[in-house]
């Protein structure tokens, strides 16, 4: 196994420790049960386990709770303010806190078509990846327009205030839940945005109410499972540790796994020995090599795999 990361195959497992039912798949959008999303993210252009990678690559979050100015965060149904988040609002949607679904920053009870949620940051922060399961889009662009739920960032040459309607402010990032920017780019403000096909009230059932949580990097990451695939084992229902398996056709250097879950619960990763006899899926214990074994919180947050 090298160094660091994973080599050809690795493992993850988890064992809940809040009982609740649910089934846990990847990359779920309803937080309402007991679910889990992993995303693995490796160093751009890393294509090989044999070309090292320095540790100043290692991912980090691009900013703190310090760096975001409160005041100017800001929700806008059509283009309205329509509320503005509370301090464990604006951490757990951005990865920096856990998140509470009953106490998530929300639209308000208005009715509406498109909804803007505004993250402000006192200074220019330098963003290389978003990494943002529920901002897949967009979707399509109609006369210019996005459609869908998307990520956007401020152009840097904006001068003022940032004005979440005017799309000339704004550079929309690239659709997937691994936005890697082609490079990393300095910004004061981020824009999470969901546009419905119709308009609808901020029930429970309008996930396009809710900011779901994201996780912004600072380097430049891409998702390995693009080229690789992943399968599951185990059953959760019965409180059984569940297992997802991530294979490679050749060696990947996975710098960390992102994890969005709903509860709190203890995650190993393993990695495939080189040695080993058996494909991933009829491995021995012995044959699983481990390298990474910590508990997770309800939210959104970055495992980063030891050198």
């Amino acid at each position: 196994m090298r160094k660091r990361g994973f080599d050809f195959q690795s493992r993850f497992s988890h064992t809940s420790i809040n009982d609740g039912g649910g089934s846990w798949l990847y990359l779920v959008e309803m937080w309402s049960m007991k679910r889990i999303r992993l995303v693995l993210l490796w160093v751009a252009g890393v294509l090989s386990a044999s070309i090292p990678v320095h540790a100043e690559e290692q991912p980090t979050l691009a900013f703190s709770g310090e760096n975001i100015e409160e005041g100017a965060c800001a929700v806008f149904l059509d283009g309205k303010l329509a509320g503005r988040p509370d301090k464990q609002q604006l951490l757990g949607a951005m990865g920096l806190g856990p998140y509470d679904e009953s106490k998530a920053w929300t639209s308000g009870p208005g009715i509406g078509k498109r909804r803007d949620f505004l993250v402000v940051f006192r200074t220019p922060v330098e963003i290389g990846t978003v990494v943002s399961p529920s901002f897949q889009g967009p979707d399509v662009r109609l006369l210019g327009t996005p459609r869908g739920r998307f990520v956007s960032i401020l152009k840097k040459d904006v001068k003022g205030d940032p004005e979440v309607s005017d799309e000339n402010m704004w550079l929309v990032l690239q659709p997937g839940h691994v936005k890697c920017l082609d490079n990393a780019a300095e910004t004061r403000a981020m824009r999470f945005t969901c546009i419905g096909t119709e308009e609808r009230a901020a029930d429970h059932s309008n996930a396009d109410a809710r900011m779901r949580p994201v996780l912004v990097l600072r380097q430049r990451m891409f998702d390995p499972l693009v080229v690789g695939s992943q399968s599951s084992y185990g059953n959760a229902k019965e409180n059984r540790p569940e297992y997802w398996i991530q294979t490679w056709a050749e060696p990947r250097l996975v710098a960390a796994i992102a994890v969005w879950y709903s509860s709190v619960a203890d995650v190993t990763v393993h990695a495939l020995a080189e040695s080993a006899r058996h494909s991933p899926a009829l491995a021995a214990e012995d044959e699983w090599l481990p390298v990474v074994k910590g508990s997770v919180r309800p939210g959104a947050q970055l495992v980063v795999l030891p050198q």
